[in-house]
């Protein structure tokens, strides 16, 4: 039985899904980012980045990565926090292939809603770069930017929800969006 998602129609209501449509965009995304996007492949976020707000994750590793005896589990794998993050759904957010076929699919279905679907999505997915845009600029990320660009705020946003856009306090205090 095949259920209806979220959809910005504007009526609130549960938006019209193709299954087969969405996995053909899904599979396309996966196979564009897979081979570097089509403009050739935009900065990782193990180049690092920053900005005024936020750091990239590769920052933290010089204090939270395992080393020889330290935060790794009685057989010797490495149990840090960088390391349980990189492959968390947190650190994947912005690049999880169903997100961005269904977000894709959203843009080509709404255009007229294009800067409303980019904000809300880009809020919780690539959050550092929808935050850095908002108080900097007074404007949002949207998907082009996720996929292909190339500054520093664009990286963060790639790196997905780090522990310096965490909305539960924890994250660190010397990053922590600063005003």
């Amino acid at each position: 039985m095949e259920t209806g998602e979220p959809s910005f129609d504007g009526k609130g209501g549960p938006g019209r899904t193709a299954r087969g449509a969405r996995w053909l965009v899904a599979a396309g995304l996966v196979g564009a980012l897979g081979c570097g996007g089509m403009h050739g492949s935009p900065p990782s976020s193990d180049e690092g980045a920053e900005t005024t707000r936020f750091t990239s994750a590769s920052a933290c590793e010089g204090c939270h990565a395992a080393g020889p005896g330290v935060l790794r589990d009685a057989a010797g794998r490495d149990v840090s926090p960088t390391a349980t993050w990189r492959s968390s759904i947190m650190a994947n957010s912005a690049r999880d292939p169903y997100w961005l076929a269904v977000f894709s699919r959203e843009l080509q279905a709404h255009p007229e809603a294009a800067d409303h679907i980019d904000a809300t999505c880009t809020r919780c997915h690539a959050p550092a770069a929808s935050e850095e845009l908002a108080q900097s600029r007074g404007s949002h990320t949207g998907l082009e930017r996720v996929l292909e660009g190339d500054t520093a705020v664009d990286v963060l946003g790639r790196e997905g929800v780090t522990c310096t856009v965490r909305g539960d306090g924890k994250g660190p205090p010397s990053r922590a969006v600063r005003g």
